[in-house]
């Protein structure tokens, strides 16, 4: 028989801000505030929805302090692309 370590660190405690629609109705993206030994983070987590199940995490993303200012930089500046009539979108070549 296998004795699990105890878990002596604090309890994670972990509260969601807010959600938006997926691609299929069954599937949201979610942002969230997590927080475990004392370290906060948000998380990004795309969730689906089962039948008797609930919403359940299909794929999380927790984000670095760090990284927060430069992602609402890059979606900022790719909401422009998405605009009817804003930006084309050229395909990529490999060089090489």
């Amino acid at each position: 028989m296998h004795a699990f370590p105890r878990r002596t660190s604090s309890p994670l405690e972990e509260r969601l801000l807010g959600t938006v629609a997926g691609a299929a109705p069954d599937e949201r993206l979610e942002l969230l505030w997590r927080r475990e030994d004392g370290t906060s983070q948000l998380v990004l987590r795309v969730s689906r929805w089962g039948t008797g199940v609930g919403w359940y995490p299909q794929r999380t993303l927790p984000l670095d302090p760090q990284q927060l200012q430069p992602l609402l930089a890059l979606l900022q500046k790719a909401s422009g692309l998405l605009r009817p009539g804003k930006g084309k979108l050229l395909p990529l070549r490999h060089s090489g």
